[in-house]
């Protein structure tokens, strides 16, 4: 995770995330299938592929998923806090999509703090807490001003070839 990153994690009912080796993991069995959560998905949101099992969400964020054998197990959701709030609003969306869709679905932080909310003014309020410190300290020493802009390189070469923020 670099100075830049936040992170949210999706999880279906039935897993459990826990970190080893600080590495996130899912364990346990969801019921929803990969095929129904990505066509759920991609028909209410601009959704690129990026890499295997990672797609660009509307641009500004990157959407993890963990799957085994076709089912579920997690959407792992990294941004940019040059765009913290407005990436926030969008993981908002999707977290009410799947819900309203009957996808039982829990938001959390990686750090295995379950964010109990259904109001997206309630879920940014918990983000701003769990990432206070470190979103104060990017606004002074890193960027004062928002970009919408995706996190890591992508991030670092917005920075480098933007000198004037």
């Amino acid at each position: 995770m670099g100075m830049e990153s936040y992170f949210v994690n999706l999880i279906p009912e039935g897993v459990k995330s826990s970190k080893v080796d600080n590495i996130n993991e899912f364990k346990g069995q969801s019921k929803l299938r990969l095929k129904q959560v990505s066509d759920l998905v991609d028909s209410h949101f601009k959704l690129k592929k990026y890499a295997k099992d990672e797609h660009i969400l509307e641009d500004v964020l990157f959407l993890r998923i963990s799957h085994e054998k076709n089912i579920l197990k997690a959407l792992s959701i990294e941004g940019s806090l040059s765009w913290f709030e407005e990436g926030l609003r969008i993981i908002f969306r999707l977290y009410e999509l799947l819900r309203e869709n009957a996808l039982n679905i829990r938001i959390s932080h990686p750090s295995q703090t379950e964010i109990n909310t259904r109001c997206e003014k309630e879920f940014i309020s918990a983000m701003r807490d769990i990432y206070k410190d470190k979103y104060v300290h990017f606004k002074e020493n890193i960027m004062h001003s928002k970009a919408c802009v995706l996190p890591g390189g992508h991030f670092y070469y917005y920075l480098l070839h933007n000198k004037n923020d």
